[in-house]
């Protein structure tokens, strides 16, 4: 008769649902073929940036599922900002949404959209890690 070490088997199975239950790890900077630049802090705060230029926006970012939001700050009376919606692969970011939030109204536009519109490719739009901790 084979006997069972359940001792043995519930000290594996917390380690494997300690290992599927590690959240992505986004702190550090990223950047886009435009330009565009994106560091995440670890307080849930993120700095907007355009490379070679000293414009920045503050935000704040967090994870909902397997997405990642980033929201501007508010930079009017109105209360007018960005939001943006975006999937991890590894050390990409693809964009699939950005919503634009106005006084009374909103209005969302597709990553596939936006390039089209932009004329670029979709993965011109990605952001790829450039400093941090590398998945």
């Amino acid at each position: 008769m084979k006997q069972h070490s359940i001792p043995g088997f519930a000290i594996l199975l917390i380690i494997l649902i300690a290992g599927c239950s590690k959240s992505p790890t986004i702190e550090g900077e990223w950047a886009n073929e435009n330009g565009s630049t994106m560091e995440f802090k670890q307080d849930g705060a993120v700095v907007l940036g355009q490379e070679e230029t000293e414009m920045n926006n503050e935000g704040t970012y967090h994870w909902s599922g397997d997405t990642l939001i980033v929201s501007s700050t508010p930079d009017t009376p109105e209360g007018m900002y960005n939001s943006f919606t975006f999937l991890q692969a590894g050390d990409s970011l693809h964009l699939l949404e950005m919503r634009l939030h106005r006084e009374g109204q909103e209005a969302a536009i597709s990553g596939h959209e936006l390039a089209a519109r932009l004329g670029k490719e979709t993965s011109e739009l990605a952001f790829v890690r450039t400093s941090g901790e590398k998945e």
